[in-house]
């Protein structure tokens, strides 16, 4: 109540010249919170603003928590709407007026919390610094007085969590002006920073909130913080050095599992601590109820989609390929046997279909004919065996005259002499240019397919000539 005496604000006063002050929520050394009315939208909110006698960088501080929380969009951190600067020059922050307390005075005016109550409460807390460090700010000054417990329109419990004055953003490209705290500094409240926080202020991560919901935990379950100390330099000297208190002594029904947990979280050593709150939710959800299972999932989801890039270095170490990646797979040895033996049946499916068309075109004057184009066939198909590379005569084949050798040919009342002696001509030029087709394909053929190509039989010799049936009948 002191406090709310000394505030430089009453009731009625109106600032920023549309809000009106409706009564003290609290005042201290720095600042007052007070509850307002919006006059023009006759919406209430709450108003935090510095006294005239802070200095320069506890306003930077202060628009610094702005910043930060206008960032994030989640139930489960208190709402900024407007900002701004009051008649004497100090600035403001306009945020959502909440109906409740805070942790600290709930565990005042209750005692200690049960297991799976205090469970919940602190998974629906992670949630709203998983939105944080998803967009790279860590809040360094988490305590009860800190995490704010209302209702939601269903009546069912509702976290919220306050005051990012101090928080750190990780971007410091993206926000200079997030690193204007002094390193000498001792920014947080004692109880709840973890041992680096200590040693300097400057150089936290995500693992020093993981640190102070360790001790909002352990406080909720056993009632009192896990370092005590009658002075501030006993009490950063226990944390940085002592192990914590034992909680089970303190609170017997607390399961082992919750308090290594609560343990693992005090690690002085942040690389043996939870990396981040989604582990930590994750391995805390099978102490929750229902709901802050389900408040776990949240937490992992946020966490999987991070509101702020990645630095350049995290993602050429991520998406850059590597010689490996890129390299080709080894191409297996190379066999000539498959290709020479494409060739070949190639090759000689084109022979069969030389020696089908030529029997299509078969003369029709008798037996001689048909013994001449038998006699034609039989040398092209030697030719084709010899080398597959040659390809048949093209006209020479389906000519229309008869293939009769002089030989074969005998006088005949059936046939002309004349037709006899053209079809010998015939046969023996086929079989003259077929041979000449022959030798020049194999002066031709390139030495590399020679090696490929299987030795080649010798030609087979040449079928014998049939007796001529007009002879027997002579």
């Amino acid at each position: 109540m002191a406090e709310v005496l000394v505030a430089p604000v009453r009731e009625g006063d109106i600032l920023a010249a549309k809000y009106r002050v409706d009564r003290v929520l609290g005042a201290g050394g720095m600042g007052v919170v007070v509850a307002a009315t919006h006059l023009q939208l006759d919406q209430r909110v709450a108003l935090k603003f510095l006294v005239s006698s802070v200095d320069e960088q506890a306003c930077v501080r202060f628009l610094r928590e702005a910043r930060a929380v206008v960032k994030l969009r989640g139930e489960h951190v208190v709402r900024v709407l407007d900002t701004g600067t009051l008649e004497h020059g100090m600035p403001y922050i306009v945020m959502e007026l909440l109906e409740g307390r805070d942790l600290a005075a709930e565990l005042a005016a209750r005692g200690p919390l049960g297991i799976v109550e205090a469970v919940d409460w602190v998974l629906q807390a992670c949630e709203g610094i998983a939105e944080a460090h998803a967009t790279g700010i860590v809040h360094r000054d988490l305590k009860p007085a800190n995490l704010f417990l209302t209702h939601r329109a269903d009546h069912s419990p509702l976290i919220k969590v306050l005051d990012f004055g101090i928080a750190k953003m990780l971007d410091l490209a993206r926000a200079p002006d997030y690193s204007l705290t002094k390193t000498s500094a001792l920014m947080g409240s004692p109880h709840y920073m973890s041992p680096e926080q200590i040693r300097n202020a400057k150089s936290v991560d995500r693992r020093a909130d993981i640190w102070a919901l360790g001790i909002v935990l352990y406080e909720l379950l056993a009632g009192s913080a896990p370092f005590s100390a009658t002075a501030a330099p006993a009490l950063l000297a226990q944390i940085v050095a002592d192990p914590p208190r034992p909680l089970r002594p303190l609170r017997p029904d607390v399961p082992r599992g919750l308090e290594a947990l609560i343990n693992r979280c005090l690690e002085k050593d942040p690389a043996r601590r939870f990396a981040d709150v989604a582990e930590l939710s994750r391995e805390l959800s099978q102490f929750a109820s229902h709901e802050g299972r389900a408040s776990s999932e949240r937490v992992s989801r946020i966490s999987l989609n991070p509101g702020f890039p990645k630095a350049k270095s995290e993602l050429l170490l991520v998406t850059e390929p590597t010689l490996i990646a890129i390299e080709p797979k080894p191409r297996a040895s190379q066999n000539p046997a498959p290709l020479v033996l494409s060739l070949a049946f190639g090759f000689c499916a084109l022979g069969l279909a030389i020696w089908f068309g030529m029997h299509a075109q078969k003369p029709s004057f008798g037996a001689a004919s048909a013994l001449s184009s038998s006699t034609a066939a039989s040398v092209g198909s030697t030719a084709i065996a010899a080398n597959p590379i040659v390809t048949p005569i093209p006209g020479s084949i389906t000519s229309s005259a008869p293939l009769v050798d002089a030989s074969e040919a005998a006088p005949s009342s059936s046939v002309p002499s004349a037709l006899t002696a053209r079809g010998a001509a015939f046969s023996k030029a086929l079989k003259s240019r077929a041979q000449g087709r022959v030798d020049r394909a194999n002066a031709l053929m390139p030495a590399k397919l020679g090696a490929l190509m299987p030795a080649t039989a010798a030609p087979p010799a040449a079928p014998a000539e049939a007796a001529n049936p007009l002879d027997e009948r002579k």
